[in-house]
């Protein structure tokens, strides 16, 4: 695909004016408003790790059954001399399914900036910038067109699902970025010529292949899905560079040999979670959902309720026909599926090889695997990153070949659907910045009510379970700097009447309780346990009077 003779030269120059002028407000707001949202338990584990204490050990050392203030809890959010660099890679060995790289540099970040909750976000807002150059980088090899690789960084720019996972102190932007840089990479090197291949394990690109490969295994363990994406491409496109391609791969999953040794000496496992069989009008919503988060975000339209539920209840939102956000959910998810067939019938092979291999094994093997063996994890929208970079490559395809057209009704549809889709974008965008919680806070979503809620009574006291200490770390970012936390412990909840004199002091409320503790509390005669928040898991205490 390359640039008509005929388009005029100012046509050119506004829209690479427009595009420059939409990177800058991306990279703007993926610096603002960072400490708004709830700082929800996934982020909580990311400091809880990076300073240096084991998500598995952490329910043994938080102080338990007694009062405790906001900043004896923030110490297990905070870096201290006493734990140092080695007690980071010993909370990241307990939990190897995580890649380290992200944490690593988070550690480093924070030991620069601070300890606040906007400093490991910023980490991967600065981090989700680089896929701007690494996406058009991938289109130029792909295309060789920069008005494709313009149109499809300023999609990403604006796009709310990408803004939502830069924003989120997590390792899913550095994640983005290397596999776009990886796969730019592979597309580089498999350019070579004939002589260049012979030789080249001293040729720059396959290096640069191979160290971006490590990278993004070291990001996140998904990454070996590109990594078979790639195979296939290249098995199909280019069998002559199998060789070249199996030493790179092998070259790689060496290098990545220590962490899995880690991974399977630890016994390391994936969240259970992501196994819970749900309802495939369930699953199918959330494609939906998520597919149409690329351009439209319809938190916006439901403020307050919780989109997706991934944790037992399965209490999704429920989209009717009468609901406006279902037609807008399905415009986004048509566009998605009309740019994806466009691009695929009017690229070239080897473009529409790669976009294929990229989202069949990102997306396909996820869904397949939860149609098959049930669980939810397609439904989880950061596990399918590739598959919106695919779309925002698809749709700069068509939009591209519309702004070329000599047909003045095709360029005004292409100008016509660009402008819809970076304001339908930037509307969302500043929805989602303006909000406390977001739907990827998940079982987090409610904590911004329930501290609401909670900061009305004057010096509160919160009483939870010292295994679910993690859910109060994430609560309390929100809460009065007066709030105490009571987390009881395994005995402790077998003796709950002892606490009887210190919730009679406070007013005083049970969130998110273990089983045994909410039993020994409904079957005490001391207590009486009244709903506040259902869905946020939030009830009352009261003692009660004879």
């Amino acid at each position: 695909m390359h640039k008509s003779p005929g388009r005029p030269l100012s046509l050119d120059l506004a829209l690479a004016l427009a595009i420059a002028i939409v990177i800058l407000l991306g990279s703007y707001l993926r610096f603002s408003d960072l400490d708004r949202k709830v700082y929800w338990i996934d982020e909580v584990h990311t400091s809880m790790r990076v300073v240096g204490f084991p998500k598995r050990e952490f329910a043994q050392i938080v102080p338990s059954d007694r009062p405790i203030s906001l900043p004896e809890l923030h110490e297990f959010q905070t870096l201290s001399s006493e734990r140092g660099w080695g007690s980071t890679w010993s909370a990241l060995a307990q939990n190897a399914e995580h890649a380290p790289l992200f944490y690593v540099s988070a550690r480093a970040w924070m030991e620069w900036l601070g300890n606040a909750i906007w400093v490991p976000r910023s980490l991967a807002a600065v981090f989700s910038l680089l896929m701007f150059p690494a996406l058009g980088w991938l289109c130029w090899e792909l295309f060789r067109d920069a008005r494709i690789a313009g149109i499809a960084i300023a999609l990403a720019a604006l796009s709310p699902i990408q803004l939502v996972y830069a924003q989120e102190a997590r390792e899913y932007s550095l994640y983005g970025a290397l596999i776009l840089l990886a796969s730019a990479a592979l597309l580089r090197a498999l350019r070579l010529s004939p002589h260049q291949r012979a030789r080249w394990v001293l040729s720059g690109p396959w290096w640069l292949y191979t160290t971006l490969l490590v990278l993004s295994l070291y990001a996140h363990l998904l990454a070996s899905l590109t990594l078979l994406a790639h195979a296939t491409y290249v098995a199909v496109r280019d069998r002559k560079s199998l060789g070249m391609l199996a030493l790179a791969t092998l070259t790689s999953l060496i290098a990545l040999v220590p962490w899995i040794v880690v991974y399977f000496l630890r016994q390391n496992s994936i969240g259970s979670w992501s196994a819970r069989d749900v309802p495939i009008s369930n699953l199918l919503q959330r494609w939906l959902i998520n597919a149409s988060a690329a351009f439209f975000d319809i938190q916006g339209l439901h403020p307050g309720t919780q989109l997706i539920d991934i944790e037992a209840r399965q209490n999704d939102i429920v989209l009717s026909w009468h609901d406006p956000a279902m037609w807008i959910a399905l415009i986004g998810m048509s566009l998605a599926i009309a740019a994806i067939a466009f691009a695929i019938m009017q690229t070239e092979s080897e473009a529409r090889c790669f976009l294929l291999s990229w989202m069949g094994f990102s997306g396909l093997v996820l869904i397949a695997a939860d149609l098959v063996g049930g669980g939810q994890r397609s439904g989880i929208a950061r596990y399918l990153l590739p598959c919106y970079l695919c779309i925002h490559i698809c749709v700069a395809v068509l939009l591209a070949t519309l702004m070329r057209s000599q047909l003045a009704y095709r360029l005004r549809l292409g100008q016509l659907l660009f402008v819809a889709i970076l304001t339908s974008s930037l509307l969302s965008d500043i929805a989602y910045l303006d909000a406390s919680t977001w739907w990827n806070k998940y079982s987090s979503f409610y904590n911004a009510h329930v501290a609401d809620f909670i900061s009305r009574s004057p010096a509160p006291l919160v009483v939870s379970s010292a295994k679910r200490g993690s859910r109060s770390l994430s609560l309390s970012y929100k809460l009065d700097p007066s709030t105490k936390f009571l987390l009881v412990s395994e005995q402790g909840s077998l003796g709950v009447e002892e606490f009887v004199s210190e919730f009679s002091k406070h007013n005083t409320y049970l969130f998110r309780p273990s089983n045994e503790l909410y039993a020994a509390l409904t079957e005490s005669p001391l207590y009486r346990l009244k709903p506040a928040i259902p869905h946020g898991n939030l009830w009352t205490i009261e003692v009660a009077r004879e």
